[in-house]
């Protein structure tokens, strides 16, 4: 036997792992399976002959039925017959191929009836499979986000042969309606998991969101001066542990992630303006990265206002709410990146009176005004 081998001049390259034992070769492909062959002779042109097989990756059938098992002793004998060495690995390994990505579906199919309901739709294709993610994130305005896995040839590219391609499987993931090229989906194919794998998707979805989201809050001037606390926290697996940080004034704070398996915002801690605005934030915002900023410096803003309001009201001022003074009046006085304006006057002041504050991410500014 060994010295067939050592004669036997077109052995595949995926087939170098071989060990000789009892009359029989054992070739193995990592992760992917082990055949055993025997040969009926010494003859260094005898064909090889199928006596086993076993899958070696998981999960995977541990005893292959009966009639499965005949089904691919005919097809190796035949390739063996007709290709060799190399024919008997290319039906292999596609074959591998085919049922590890039955397996992705089964594992999809599994996770949508059950722990993912109405959090994923699976779509099976023609040797591959489609997973749409966040089926319900974003409503009707067509910005699905979905993974394909498929079976990539691995020709090069110029059409020139190359001994150490192989086929194998790929990852190609759209992210809001548009293909990702510039990042790579790491994933196991030897321990399959489809849940593993979308969160790792998820959660470089998840990342997108919250530091592009970071990056624009960082310049502004309460972030920039570090005048108010500003953190980012990315988990690479697990999306639910990734998280933004944001001091909102002294007192409140606002920790921003995205639930894993409906892809929502969660503001939290618990409080009604929290409540509030993650509500309008997840119902209205169409592109969290370019946005979610935007309803955080709003919600720093009211957060500040409500505070003032409240020591005001505390050593005696009163909130005016109506003052008769047009926007375009008071816009003419504040700086231009404010967001809110609150308005008061001490009991017997003039009408024509009022203390205003100004509310932006610079900070707040306080203004004496005569109308």
């Amino acid at each position: 036997m060994r010295l067939n081998l050592l004669d036997y001049d077109n052995i595949p390259l995926h087939f170098k792992d071989y060990t000789i034992k009892s009359g029989r070769v054992t070739f193995r492909v990592a992760g992917e399976f082990e055949l055993d062959l025997t040969i009926a002779n010494e003859d260094p042109e005898s064909q090889f002959w199928f006596i086993d097989f076993r899958f070696i990756f998981s999960p995977s059938l541990s005893e292959i039925p009966f009639h499965l098992r005949s089904h691919i002793e005919s097809r190796v004998n035949a390739a063996l017959f007709k290709d060799g060495l190399p024919g008997c690995y290319k039906l292999l390994h596609e074959m591998v191929l085919t049922h590890k990505i039955s397996e992705f579906r089964r594992q999809a199919v599994e996770l949508a009836r059950g722990k993912w309901i109405d959090g994923i739709k699976v779509e099976a294709l023609n040797r591959a499979l489609s997973i749409q993610y966040w089926v319900d994130r974003f409503g009707k305005s067509g910005n699905k986000s979905w993974i394909l896995l498929g079976v990539h040839s691995g020709r090069r590219k110029d059409g020139r042969p190359d001994p150490k391609a192989t086929s194998r499987l790929f990852i190609r993931w759209f992210r809001d309606g548009k293909e990702i090229t510039e990042t790579d989906i790491l994933f196991d194919a030897v321990n399959i998991s489809v849940e593993s794998l979308l969160k790792t998707v998820i959660a470089k979805h998840v990342s997108h969101f919250l530091t592009s989201t970071h990056e624009k809050l960082m310049t502004k001037p309460l972030f920039k001066k570090d005048e108010a606390a500003l953190s980012l926290s990315i988990s690479s697996q697990e999306p639910a542990e990734s998280e933004l940080k944001v001091q909102l004034t002294n007192r409140e704070h606002l920790r921003l992630s995205v639930e894993p398996i409906t892809g929502r915002f969660i503001f939290s801690p618990a409080s009604m303006p929290n409540a509030q605005m993650e509500y309008q934030f997840n119902n209205k915002s169409k592109d969290p990265a370019k946005d979610a900023h935007g309803w955080i410096e709003n919600l720093r803003c009211q957060m500040a206002a409500t505070e003032i309001t409240s020591h005001a009201l505390s050593v005696g001022w009163v909130r005016i709410g109506n003052t008769g003074i047009k926007d375009d009046g008071v816009k003419t006085v504040v700086p231009k990146d404010t967001l809110q304006v609150a308005w008061f006057r001490r009991p017997g002041w003039k009408k024509e009176w009022f203390m205003m504050v100004s509310l932006s991410m610079s900070g707040e500014r306080w203004w004496l005004i005569e109308t």
